[in-house]
């Protein structure tokens, strides 16, 4: 269902990277998610307002 290049993601969760991505919710870098790679307070609060501004609802 998604296609992406992200390697450094496991397959069953490529899906999500794709789409966090696709949606503007979080960045990769040069096609790397880094996804054991902390995120700051910056990349948090950048990901909770684009998560909001897409009509995320909890």
């Amino acid at each position: 269902m998604f296609q992406t290049s992200f390697d450094d993601v496991p397959v069953e969760e490529r899906g999500y990277a794709s789409l966090a991505t696709g949606l503007g919710i979080l960045k990769a870098d040069n096609n790397k998610f880094y996804p054991l790679q902390p995120m700051t307070r910056a990349d948090t609060a950048y990901a909770l307002i684009r998560a909001f501004e897409t009509g995320f609802k909890s």
